[in-house]
């Protein structure tokens, strides 16, 4: 069973998530966490898929990394 029921709707879903707000920190792992929960599943979908996820999923990323130089 895979972890994503719909890649499309999670990745706009992820992708319509904002950063941070206040500078990331050492404790604040969730965010970090929540983003790498959009790999899950990763093994039940095809290919073409994957892309978008991972995809999404780096961006999410990224914008937690650019908060990591205002902590």
């Amino acid at each position: 069973m895979s972890g994503i029921p719909n890649p499309a709707a999670f990745a706009q879903s992820l992708a319509g998530r904002a950063a941070p707000s206040a500078p990331f920190g050492d404790g604040d792992v969730a965010v970090v966490d929540d983003a790498l929960a959009g790999l899950d599943g990763l093994d039940e979908l095809s290919c073409a898929e994957r892309v978008g996820v991972f995809e999404t999923v780096h961006e999410r990323l990224q914008d937690i990394l650019a908060t990591v130089d205002d902590a």
